[in-house]
């Protein structure tokens, strides 16, 4: 029936089906999903009233629901609804409430997001990011109207791993703050108009994917004007060093991305960036103030026979003081235990709140043992999801065209799987494809 095929389903299953239900105004199958999670909710609730709950958890208001319930300002809520994001998915709740309404504890200045593919990781850090920095976005509107845009520096920075990601995030804050989203027909009086738009103003966003993006940011202030910079770790560790040239005559050569400025910074896919070959780069953007403090007695040590001394002296200072007050967010499918680990010890993520779909957690460190060896540490990534199946197909190497075919076959039982599911007809059927190389795909 359809009410016990509710109680067993997974909460990230329930999400779906009551956007969809309300995309549909089926209400009789959206009361139906509210009890089921108010059931759940009680239960959580009574389990943490009896003690049930570790320490280390972070409470999360479990009557929270919409966005502004968890924390999002209402400029936000709105904007997100208007792009049919109707209700936050259990890992964008957890996530904006450890961050962003946490009264209990001391809000933390990291988070680590582990939570599988399609669960709505990028806005779960997004949310979080813009609700934390919406201020300083009302302030940007405002120095453009002053004339005064070209003063304005990055104060948050996105980390990804490929340029085609980087785009997805781009767009993705570009529409979140007004932007028209891409693809989209025109309709007149849509919800999705500028003209219904009531957030911030003439925050910008800019992504650097390219030697020629780094050389475009040194040359022709590229990054002048940009609130918010989205790249992959070398460009943006080239952007973070390669001085540009004077805007002015007389004026001291500076790089074109300040990461004394920066007030949010984001690792996303953590565990594709946290490579050997683009460790030296997140070595740059990611150090944190005690690390930038030695550097900065080297500097003073060396400053006399050095002749950018004193510069390199004055961005350390900047970066110590910004750091300090600085959130840092690690997201991933597949982060380990190990990842966060080497992040603590390396004193880039502090303190972190560690997210899932099921809760968040503050980071504890891991044993030791007597002749002190650091104790084989789980996984962080989250169990799969109870509706999620695997299958392997081989076909042989010598005929190609039957993967293609056996692709086509796996496509079309999806999708005959999806109508035949309950209510799985209010919904469109999506797909995602995952190819070796870009010829492939």
């Amino acid at each position: 029936s359809s009410s016990s095929s509710l109680v067993s389903a997974s909460a990230h299953e329930l999400h779906t089906l009551m956007s969809i239900a309300l995309a549909t105004e089926d209400y009789a199958l959206a009361s139906e999903i509210k009890s089921v999670v108010d059931a759940r909710r009680h239960k959580a609730a009574e389990e943490a009233a009896a003690g049930a709950v570790p320490s280390t958890t972070v409470p999360v208001d479990l009557t929270a629901s919409d966005w502004e319930g968890v924390g999002a300002p209402s400029w936000l809520a709105s904007r997100l609804v208007d792009l049919g994001y109707t209700l936050p998915t259990p890992v964008q709740r957890v996530v904006a409430m450890a961050l962003l309404t946490n009264t209990t504890l001391n809000l933390p200045s990291a988070a680590v997001v582990a939570s599988s593919t399609g669960s709505g990781k990028t806005l779960a850090y997004c949310v979080p990011m813009l609700s934390a920095l919406s201020d300083s976005f009302n302030a940007v509107g405002a120095l453009r109207r002053l004339g005064a845009g070209n003063t304005i520096r990055p104060i948050a920075m996105v980390v990804v791993p490929t340029r085609e990601l980087g785009a997805q995030v781009a767009l993705t804050l570009y529409s979140l703050l007004g932007g028209d989203p891409p693809r989209r027909q025109h309709t007149p009086g849509s919800r999705l108009s500028f003209f219904n738009y009531d957030g911030p103003t003439g925050v910008r966003v800019m992504g650097l994917f390219s030697d020629d993006d780094v050389e475009r940011a040194k040359s022709d202030c590229l990054l002048n004007g940009i609130s918010i910079v989205v790249g992959t770790p070398k460009h943006l560790a080239a952007a973070a060093t390669e001085l540009a040239l004077p805007e002015a005559p007389g004026e001291e050569p500076e790089p074109p991305l300040d990461i004394s400025a920066l007030r949010a910074v984001v690792l996303d896919e953590a565990d594709a960036c946290w490579t050997d070959e683009l460790m030296e780069y997140l070595t740059i953007l990611l150090r944190d103030p005690g690390e930038m403090w030695e550097l900065l007695q080297m500097a003073k040590a060396s400053s006399e026979a050095a002749d950018d001394g004193d510069f390199e002296i004055d961005m350390l200072e900047r970066q110590m003081a910004a750091n300090r007050d600085r959130v840092t967010i690690f997201a991933g499918a597949t982060i380990t235990d190990a990842i966060v680990r080497s992040a603590v010890d390396k004193r880039w993520l502090l303190h972190p709140a560690l997210c899932s779909a099921d809760g968040a957690s503050m980071w504890e460190q891991e044993d030791v043992s007597e002749d002190g060896e650091k104790l084989a540490a789980e996984e962080l990534a989250p169990p799969l999801p109870s509706g999620l199946r695997h299958a392997v197909i081989t076909t042989s190497k010598e005929f190609p065209e039957r993967r293609m075919a056996a692709l086509a076959r796996v496509l079309r039982a999806a999708e005959a799987d999806h109508r035949a599911t309950p209510h799985g007809g209010g919904g469109p059927h999506r797909c995602v494809v995952y190819c070796g190389s870009d010829d492939v795909a």
